[in-house]
């Protein structure tokens, strides 16, 4: 072994023990790159601290609860399981976009995460009144979610068998549809197919757009379908950027809705389009 090799080994064997004990413990909520609103904990573990400390972006650092019992932490932190840290928060605090979370074991930063934060513009909101159902095709079942002011979220207060499923929806809607569009631009014809994707949901393809002076052809980016949120985003051939959102009749004899573009040389045209299946 060259003595460059040896000495590059060598230094690796020896920082390795030192480098394991770096990391005593772990932020695990918020996860890095969440999506955090209303009223939730910071929490995780540390194997070894007397004081854990939570500061959001320069804010001063706040003390949370630590010690808690944590039986899962037991042979990661040499037999010690009294490792939780919390810390209860209103994300509304911070106020909407990027923010960062770093946890401190006795003044010293273990661990942190980016979080992007979504408001309602108010520290808290009350008298809000909202509920609404949502399906989850995959578990075949309807949530039913409701507006609780207390933790300034939404909360499931019921769940059931839903009438849904993905087969049902591939045998909706699956095959060739065209039709017409209308806007203040003009008019024109849009077609395109429905197939079954990995998911077992429908996927688009074979798009076409006529009449908008852009490109004509496209393909969707892949985004699974989302019956509580029919939007396929769609990659024009001009490198524009197409929003595609759907609604159907209850017999799903026909599909309308609108397109918007994002981006590309025809950026904020937009229009409503009706369609039947060929």
């Amino acid at each position: 072994m060259k003595w460059t090799q040896w000495m590059l080994a060598s230094a690796m064997l020896c920082t390795a023990p030192a480098m394991a004990q770096q990391q005593q413990g772990f932020l695990e909520n918020p996860a890095d790159f969440s999506d955090e609103s209303g009223i939730g904990v910071v929490s995780g573990f540390h194997c070894t601290a007397q004081v854990i400390e939570v500061k959001f972006d320069d804010y001063d650092p706040i003390t949370a609860a630590s010690g808690t019992g944590r039986l899962d932490t037991e042979n990661y932190c040499g037999g010690n399981t009294d490792t939780g840290f919390a810390l209860l928060w209103n994300w509304n605090i911070l106020g909407p976009g990027q923010h960062t979370v770093r946890v401190l074991a006795d003044g010293f930063e273990f661990d942190s995460a980016t979080v992007m934060v979504h408001t309602f513009g108010q520290e808290f909101v009350s008298g809000a009144m909202a509920e609404t159902d949502i399906i989850l095709l995959d578990q075949e079942k309807e949530v039913y979610i409701r507006w609780q002011e207390h933790k300034q979220n939404f909360g499931i207060v019921g769940i059931e068998p839903s009438d849904f499923t993905p087969e049902l929806l591939m045998a909706a809607v699956a095959g060739d549809w065209s039709g017409s569009w209308y806007s203040p631009l003009g008019t024109g014809s849009i077609s395109f197919t429905f197939t079954e994707s990995a998911w077992g949901t429908p996927q688009l393809e074979n798009f076409q757009l006529t009449g908008t002076g852009c490109a004509e052809g496209g393909y969707s980016m892949g985004a699974p379908f989302d019956i509580n949120d029919p939007i396929f985003e769609i990659s024009m051939d001009d490198g524009s950027t197409l929003e595609i959102e759907l609604s159907a009749t209850e017999s799903v004899s026909m599909l309308g809705g609108d397109f918007y573009f994002d981006s590309g040389p025809c950026q904020e045209a937009e229009g409503m389009y009706y369609m039947f299946r060929n």
